[in-house]
C-alpha cells in the first residue's frame, strides 16, 4: 500500500494512512485526542482532495483498541461525507476478541448507516 498521506500515532490518535491511489484510509490504534475535530479536520481534507482526482470506491479500515464519544462523532461525520458525495463506502471494522465495547459501536454505526457495507470482524 503506497502511503501517501499519514499520521503517525500517539498515546491518544490513532495512526491514519490514507492511500490516495487505492483510496484506502486506514484508522489504527487509540482514538481519544484532546481536541477530535482538530485531529481528523487534516483526514477530512485530505479525503475532500480525492473527491476532485479519483473515481471509484473507497473503503475505511478501523482498527482502534479504543475510541471516545468525540471521535466516534468524527468517524461519523467522515463516512457520512464520504457516501454524501456519491462514492460507495466499504467499513472494514476489527474489533480484538472479548472486545464488545468496540464491536457494539461498529454495530451501532452500521444501524446509523445502513446504505454503507460493513464487514465487522473479529481479529
Amino acid at each position: 500500500m503506497s502511503k501517501e498521506f499519514v499520521l503517525e500515532a500517539t498515546d491518544s490518535s490513532p495512526l491514519c494512512e490514507i492511500d490516495t491511489h487505492e483510496r484506502n484510509i486506514l484508522l489504527s490504534g487509540v482514538s481519544m485526542p484532546e481536541n477530535a475535530n482538530e485531529f481528523y479536520f487534516p483526514i477530512l481534507e485530505e479525503v475532500n482532495n480525492l473527491f476532485d482526482n479519483t473515481t471509484g470506491d473507497f473503503s475505511l479500515t478501523v482498527d482502534l483498541s479504543y475510541m471516545n464519544s468525540m471521535s466516534n462523532k468524527q468517524l461519523l461525520r467522515l463516512m457520512k461525507h464520504i457516501e454524501s458525495k456519491g462514492f460507495a463506502l466499504t467499513v472494514n471494522w476489527k474489533y480484538q476478541a472479548n472486545d464488545d465495547l468496540m464491536k457494539a459501536k461498529g454495530e451501532e454505526l452500521k444501524r446509523i448507516c445502513p446504505s454503507i457495507n460493513y464487514i465487522i470482524q473479529e481479529i
